[in-house]
């Protein structure tokens, strides 16, 4: 692994360390503020989605009866341990205002991301899903493409909140606003969601009528834009959400990279053909340092990028050099 390729892996881990920290005070004195508003309605929604689940393991279980009830202690275990693939989350909101919604259980998938398992649960609880924020293991769970449960066996608890995620992230990161900075680092809002990969967040801050035009071109100290991140991170859907507000795609960050190098060098193949469509530079040009988006995809062995670059060479005749 190259030097550039090392120091590039080092934003978003640190960054994604950040993330894993557990909620301080000030989360905690945000969460005391946050309202928990949902009607009877949801409260009979998430029940009875929730008797269906139960029912549904309890039909296929040998010795329940036709009345599905579990006829001994040996097949109450097995009513309660979920079939291959699936896990019980149990979730929690002790401030929920319906008591039936302070304790839920559900069948989810063990392969569901964050994204999917907040969209799959919300309805259960009756929380909006742009307002359900999940927490596991003390964990406040921010990064999108996560997957919590992949190694979970029988059940997992996880704790939700209804609340405003953007001002959450925002206060969590100690960024002064739509378009502050955070002291640290310099970054605003776009780039800790860009190192998260939430999607529905990023479209969020995008438009949001006191975002300024510029947000999507801003440098961190590093030099990094949210494009940049996203090409190191390899998220597809905000790399496409930066091209969308035609970010600048020559923007070169400390390392005098660009996104297209920055994803050829990661071996995102799908982020480096999105950004050959938008007409971005395979080669730094002369008079740099930098080598090109080939030579840094051969260098780290990223054949699919390869692949994705003759393909666009022959498409287009051979224009660009590299």
């Amino acid at each position: 692994m190259s030097e550039s390729e090392a120091e590039a892996d080092e934003k978003p881990k640190a960054d994604a360390d950040a993330a894993d920290t557990a909620a301080d005070s000030a989360d905690e004195a945000v969460e005391a503020a946050d309202a928990t508003d949902t009607s009877a309605a949801d409260a009979a929604d998430a029940d009875a989605a929730d008797s269906d689940a139960a029912a549904n393991v309890a039909v296929a279980v040998e010795g329940v009866t036709g009345k599905g009830e579990v006829t001994s202690p040996k097949n109450k275990e097995k009513r309660e341990k979920p079939p291959d693939g699936l896990i019980w989350a149990s979730l929690h909101n002790s401030k929920a205002t319906e008591s039936r919604l302070k304790h839920v259980k559900v069948l989810v998938p063990k392969d569901l991301n964050v994204t999917e398992i907040r969209r799959f649960t919300c309805g259960k609880v009756g929380c909006p899903f742009r307002e359900f924020q999940l927490e596991i293991d003390g964990k406040q769970m921010w990064a999108g493409r996560e997957q919590p449960f992949l190694n979970v066996e029988c059940e997992c608890r996880v704790k939700w909140r209804r609340v405003n995620r953007l001002a959450r992230l925002m206060q969590q990161k100690k960024i002064g606003g739509i378009n502050g900075l955070c002291r640290q680092n310099g970054r605003t809002v776009l780039h800790h969601i860009a190192l998260n990969g939430d999607v529905e967040l990023f479209r969020e801050v995008l438009n949001d009528p006191n975002a300024d035009d510029n947000l999507i071109n801003v440098r961190d100290k590093l030099g990094d834009t949210a494009l940049t991140l996203a090409s190191i991170t390899g998220y597809i859907e905000i790399a496409s959400a930066c091209l969308e507000q035609e970010a600048d795609v020559e923007v070169h960050n400390g390392k005098g990279r660009t996104a297209l190098l920055l994803a050829a060098e990661h071996g995102h193949s799908d982020v480096v053909q999105s950004l050959l469509m938008m007409k971005a530079k395979l080669d730094p040009g002369k008079g740099t340092t930098c080598p090109s988006a080939m030579y840094l995809a051969q260098l780290n062995q990223r054949d699919g990028v390869v692949k994705t670059i003759l393909r666009y060479l022959k498409d287009n005749e051979g224009d660009d050099e590299w």
